[in-house]
């Protein structure tokens, strides 16, 4: 696994009442999507922009593939019960199993996303 890069501001866990912000702060280009979907639980908005746009267009790309996993790693860090839902539900239950995401995840998950994929 190689280093990973921590460009979130540390110590700053997500909940349900801060993650659209920490979402934008980390991923603006993803200002619209979030915006288009109609969701009412912001974990689940900002889980299906991430999942269905963000991750994506990060194939292929180094430094956008950092910024997804250390996303994932704060995911996995909160105590938030709308956000693990969606992070274990349709993230690690789902997303993270597809064909091209499994050699991702071997190459760059952070020690929690490990230990959760190990599971």
């Amino acid at each position: 696994m190689s280093g990973l890069h921590l460009s979130y501001r540390v110590g700053v866990l997500l909940t349900s009442d801060n993650i659209r912000e920490e979402f934008l702060r980390t991923f603006p280009q993803a200002a619209a999507a979030l915006e288009a979907d109609d969701g009412a639980d912001p974990a689940g908005r900002v889980d299906w922009v991430f999942r269905h746009d963000v991750m994506p267009h990060a194939i292929g790309d180094p430094a956008a593939l950092r910024d997804v996993f250390a996303w994932i790693e704060r995911l996995l860090q909160s105590s938030d019960s709308m956000i693990e839902y969606w992070t274990a539900v349709r993230l690690l239950g789902r997303t993270l199993d597809w064909p091209e995401w499994v050699p991702l995840v071997e190459e760059h998950a952070g020690p929690l996303l490990a230990t959760a994929m190990s599971r």
